[in-house]
């Protein structure tokens, strides 16, 4: 695989990676206000500590973890 190659598909994982942390910060956005978070507290209600456990294993996994192993494994083929 040619650099050019290599640099535009980790311009796009890094692109796709950007929409997808926008998109989380959106739905945590919607999760504070759906639920209407003490916002003077900072805490949580306590129903929605499921959701941001779920959030942040999305956030870890998918949005971390994927692109990183993508863009590696495109650089380390010859």
């Amino acid at each position: 695989m040619t650099t050019n190659r290599r640099l535009i598909l980790t311009a796009l994982i890094t692109g796709c990676w950007i929409v997808l942390l926008s998109l989380l910060n959106n739905g945590i956005q919607t999760v504070v206000m759906a639920t209407m978070w003490d916002l003077n507290t900072m805490l949580p209600p306590t129903f929605v500590w499921p959701t941001i456990v779920i959030l942040v294993i999305v956030l870890v996994v998918v949005l971390l973890a994927v692109p990183t192993l993508l863009i590696w494994e495109i650089w380390r083929r010859p």
